[in-house]
């Protein structure tokens, strides 16, 4: 059984009894979700534009022979492909987080 910590439990006692704590509340969770959802973007447009069209363009180039005799490698490299789109999506939204953070300051 999970358990959960005092503190935790009294801190959000407080925040559903506290009429302004509530409201806080209610903002940080919508600025956590347009947050979420402009990451949640970020990465469709990078997973979609780089991601498939770096497959396509390496399935096509590669003939079935290679594809044979070379499986590893080219297990690996596609690996990297499907997973640099997310890497970058990570990257982009780390330095939108630190633009932001600066600006709101």
């Amino acid at each position: 059984m999970l358990k959960i910590p005092k503190v935790y439990v009294s801190y959000h006692i407080y925040l559903f009894h506290s009429k302004y704590a509530i409201r806080d509340f209610r903002e940080v969770t919508m600025l956590n979700a347009e947050k979420l959802k402009k990451r949640f973007y970020i990465f469709l447009v990078f997973y979609f534009l780089f991601g498939t069209t770096i497959y396509f363009l390496f399935d096509s180039a590669v003939s079935p022979d290679f594809t044979r005799q070379y499986k590893i490698i080219l297990f690996v490299l596609e690996v990297v492909y499907f997973d640099l789109p997310l890497v970058l999506a990570l990257v982009l939204n780390n330095y939108i987080d630190k633009k932001t953070k600066t600006i709101e300051k």
